[in-house]
């Protein structure tokens, strides 16, 4: 079993056309040659792409090619154009971000890329992880941010069980919060 989430909470979002870049973390792993890694890596990254606008991956694939294990992971929630888009996105950055590392996961707001040289299939994982989020003034809010974060932790424990529950694993929240006679929308989505 591969277990992996997107998991997110966001307040007063809008929603781009394209993917948007969100992250990245890369490392050397020692254990195999570069050029034998090099090409199976290479080979691997086509595979993920060619096989991302496929209706029967639900927006998920793995494959190994030789030394290198990769998977992708699109939003239940994107169409497989969008996947497609994204996916061939995350192979380039990955190249451009982690050039000479042997390990690299990608993150855009519509799917994450993940390859190793090492296999990762079937393990629990806590790393390599990301955090990321969009800086906000809300000092003006300041009585109100014990509200805010309630409202957004309220908003996780719920997606959550509402994802585990699912049977695709997949889920929405949202949620309305009123600060100084303003409404503020939380939109949450995990996988």
């Amino acid at each position: 079993m591969i277990l992996f989430y997107f998991l997110s909470s966001i307040l007063i979002v809008s929603f781009p056309t394209e993917a948007e870049y969100i992250g990245h973390n890369c490392s050397t792993l020692a254990g195999h040659s570069t050029s034998t890694f090099k090409s199976n890596l290479n080979q691997l990254l086509s595979t993920l792409s060619s096989n991302s606008n496929r209706s029967d991956t639900a927006g998920f694939y793995n494959a190994t090619v030789g030394t290198a294990y990769g998977f992708f992971l699109c939003r239940r929630d994107v169409s497989a154009r969008v996947c497609e888009e994204c996916v061939a996105n995350a192979s380039s950055e990955s190249l451009l971000r982690c050039p000479d590392n042997q390990q690299s996961v990608v993150w855009y707001d519509h799917c994450m890329l993940r390859y190793s040289n090492q296999p990762f299939y079937s393990e629990a994982a806590t790393s390599p992880s990301m955090i990321g989020w969009r800086e906000r003034n809300l000092t003006e809010y300041a009585e109100e941010q014990a509200e805010l974060y309630v409202a957004l932790v309220t908003s996780l424990n719920n997606l959550v069980s509402k994802a585990v529950e699912a049977s695709d694993k997949f889920a929405t929240e949202e949620g309305t919060i009123t600060a100084k006679q303003m409404s503020f929308g939380v939109y949450s989505l995990g996988q």
